[in-house]
């Protein structure tokens, strides 16, 4: 009578793939942040963004601490971050803030203390943004982009009310808005040409140059005079979109979007 050899691997066998498994998955674990903090980090951005127009101080504090206890769930990519450009804009920071030693060794304990969550937080957004593949990163884009215009509805809305024609800048520093507002209306200008045609974005830039020069915002003025410079010059979505073009998309948290 014949044996029939099981097909079934050995019981070493078995917890030596099993071991494997579970090292794999640690593995993975390691290099992908939990879907938590892809959405806490995410949150953390609006609440931060929000609470800079409405000066809502207790709420802007929460969300840069979890912003910068995030470097410790994204990929750092340390060659983008000290770039020539990198490493300017954070010893303009630095200079900012830590030299307030030269006034009390208090201050500049309590002023580097500041340097380093402002460090760590802009770290950890730039590293979350540069993890997310193309499309992800626009969909980040356009959840930013809702929040955006809801509150630059509001702060039309609060000073027409209340007889404020021009000069929009009664409601906390919600004027922030109005320059969000330009970056955001030329990085979809290339979506708004191919959807509703070259008219359209006429007719949009009209009313964002309309809505700029009621607000009064003079850094807005500038910042729409340099845009639509480089616009032109460019043919692209210009220089508000130069840094989100530049992002390595290694899709890193495309997983966790699904």
């Amino acid at each position: 009578m014949h044996h029939v050899k099981s097909v079934l691997p050995a019981r070493g066998d078995r917890l030596g793939a099993l071991r494997l498994t579970q090292r794999g998955a640690r593995g993975a674990n390691a290099q992908h942040p939990p879907l938590i903090a892809y959405r806490v980090i995410e949150l953390a951005l609006f609440g931060l963004f929000v609470s800079l127009a409405y000066k809502l101080d207790k709420l802007g504090i929460l969300c840069l601490a979890v912003l910068a206890l995030g470097i410790f769930k994204v990929p750092v990519r340390r060659q983008r971050i000290f770039s020539p450009l990198g490493s300017t804009a954070i010893a303009y920071v630095a200079l900012a803030l830590v030299t307030a030693f030269f006034v009390s060794a208090g201050a500049g304990i309590y002023r580097s203390g500041q340097f380093l969550v402002i460090l760590c937080a802009a770290i950890t957004t730039y590293s979350y943004a540069a993890a997310l593949e193309k499309q992800r990163f626009d969909r980040l884009i356009m959840r930013l982009s809702i929040i955006n215009f809801v509150m630059l509805i509001h702060v039309i809305i609060y000073h027409l009310y209340n007889g404020y024609f021009v000069t929009w800048k009664y409601l906390y520093d919600t004027k922030l808005v109005i320059s969000t507002t330009i970056l955001v209306v030329f990085y979809y200008e290339d979506v708004i040409r191919q959807r509703f045609g070259s008219a359209s974005w006429l007719v949009t830039l009209v009313g964002l140059t309309a809505i700029v020069l009621m607000s009064g915002e003079r850094k807005a003025y500038l910042l729409l005079a340099v845009t639509r410079r480089l616009d032109d010059q460019g043919g692209t979505r210009c220089f508000c979109c130069a840094a989100s073009v530049n992002l390595p998309r290694s899709g890193t948290f495309e997983q966790l979007h699904r």
